[in-house]
């Protein structure tokens, strides 16, 4: 990948355009027991990749990400499911700001909170209360820290919010959401087709 990179609204910290080169090489391994890849009420999904990116790679630089998420899903009763998520990643090397691991969680910016490591974890109350109609309430905690070790010490980032889902197309458990979120500064909105996680 080649990118160029320039910022209009902070000239005099980044004057010029810089060209990047990133190439990696890399693994990416899925465990997947869940009952349906759009809605699932059952089961567990899980994700480990490592990707090393360097100079032998066509790369500027030499850095390596490294990325564990799992989720579960868990049916209550047939108008309830509970779904949880846990996802850490760390990196090393001479890492580009942009590539950077970074909290993904509803209620602030994407990108707001990045560092050398990140952990998360993110649990979501899903309830039919219609046919095609349901409501969603959620919680997300993260932390971020450059050392592996000093994560669990570093302050906490909780956002939380509720949601609505709507179902447009009857054969297809595939919700169109709308969540509102709050974070630590901030509220924000979201509209996407499928779930969070």
């Amino acid at each position: 990948m080649q990118t160029d990179i320039n910022f209009r609204e902070l000239n005099e910290f980044w004057p010029e355009e810089e060209r990047v080169k990133s190439g990696g090489l890399g693994a990416v391994i899925h465990y997947d027991t869940r009952d349906d890849n759009y809605y699932p009420t059952e089961g567990w999904y899980t994700q480990f990749s490592y990707m090393d990116y360097g100079q032998n790679w066509g790369g500027d630089g030499n850095y390596n990400i490294g990325k564990l998420s799992t989720s579960n899903y868990w049916s209550v009763r047939n108008d309830l499911v509970i779904a949880s998520q846990v996802t850490g990643m760390t990196s090393g090397g001479d890492v580009p700001f942009y590539e950077k691991p970074t909290l993904q969680m509803r209620g602030f910016n994407h990108g707001r909170y990045r560092n050398d490591n990140i952990l998360q974890a993110q649990f979501e109350g899903r309830w039919t209360f219609l046919e095609r109609f349901g409501l969603v309430g959620f919680v997300g905690f993260g932390k971020t820290a450059e050392a592996e070790q000093d994560i669990l010490s570093q302050s906490t980032v909780v956002t939380k919010g509720v949601g609505l889902r709507w179902q447009p197309v009857e054969q297809k458990k595939m919700n169109i959401r709308l969540d509102v979120a709050r974070g630590p500064e901030e509220s924000t909105l979201h509209l996407s087709v499928g779930e969070a996680f």
